[in-house]
């Protein structure tokens, strides 16, 4: 693989690794047990479900989401739109979800915490 064919949430991870002289060698799943017992680890799931009906009760519970929510429900916009109940802006053809205040900072840490985040 070349530098031009790398995902762009690997790019950096591959420059990083760069500055080091190490071999990447295969073993075999038998010899390394250990490494089984990570991806078995226990952790918390939250259902989509879940999350999708708080971020929707938390839109319409903060005043600066739940004002353009409701008027674009009367006349459409270019740059929002409601998809499932859930505000969203989009940007650049990317569809943003607009989060509510008081959910910044979980959503931060949920996405950060994660095991093998990029």
């Amino acid at each position: 693989m070349h530098k031009k064919d790398l995902p762009a949430k690997i790019a950096p991870w591959a420059l990083m690794l760069e500055e080091f002289d190490f071999e990447v060698c295969h073993k075999p799943g038998r010899q390394m047990k250990h490494a089984d017992a990570l991806s078995h680890y226990p952790i918390m799931m939250i259902s989509s479900h879940d999350i999708t009906q708080k971020i929707k009760d938390a839109q319409n519970k903060d005043e600066f989401i739940s004002q353009p929510k409701s008027a674009i429900k009367i006349t459409p916009s270019d740059e929002y739109f409601l998809k499932n109940e859930i505000l969203y802006k989009l940007h650049k053809n990317s569809e943003l979800l607009v989060v509510p205040e008081k959910m910044q900072r979980e959503i931060v840490l949920h996405t950060h915490t994660r095991p093998f985040c990029f």
